[in-house]
């Protein structure tokens, strides 16, 4: 299963002509006169990813894009946007920067079955919500409709 985000990621805000230009996220963060070397450098990620991102032909990984937005000192909701009615578990997810594995991990059940759940295919229980929340930083209300949303989702929609 894919780790990159494919959903409300703005590429437009990476476009290589755009970053010495106010308002950029470089710009906003005192970086407009870095390299993406130095950005690469900086954030521990390559430069020719940064350079796939900015140019549209690669989407990022959610925690490399993560390691970016700290170097950048900005919010991953920023970078990643998904309309609050279209959130899902996956959504919520990406913007801690967690892979999969790790959110399992911290869930104590296996990759596959913290994948099932997130995709709304296997039930959500009150004491794995409660983690999520804490984990996503929202209210366990808010992860039970991501959930809700996967599980509602209409047939080859992504969760």
């Amino acid at each position: 299963m894919t780790r990159k985000i494919v959903r409300g990621f703005d590429g437009a805000r990476f476009q290589a002509e755009r970053l010495a230009t106010e308002g950029t996220y470089r710009a906003e963060a005192g970086l407009s006169e870095v390299s993406i070397a130095d950005l690469g450098r900086l954030s521990g990620v390559g430069a020719t990813t940064i350079y796939g991102w900015e140019s549209g032909r690669r989407d990022p990984h959610a925690h490399l894009l993560r390691s970016v937005a700290e170097v950048l000192k900005i919010p991953m909701d920023r970078l990643i946007v998904v309309e609050p009615d279209s959130r899902t578990l996956v959504y919520l997810r990406w913007l801690t920067g967690m892979t999969q594995p790790q959110v399992a991990k911290k869930l104590g059940s296996s990759s596959q079955t913290f994948s099932r759940i997130e995709r709304g295919e296997s039930p959500l229980t009150d004491d794995r919500a409660a983690v999520l929340a804490k984990l996503y930083e929202v209210t366990v209300d808010e992860i039970a409709a991501a959930w809700r949303r996967a599980r509602d989702r209409p047939p080859g929609a992504p969760a």
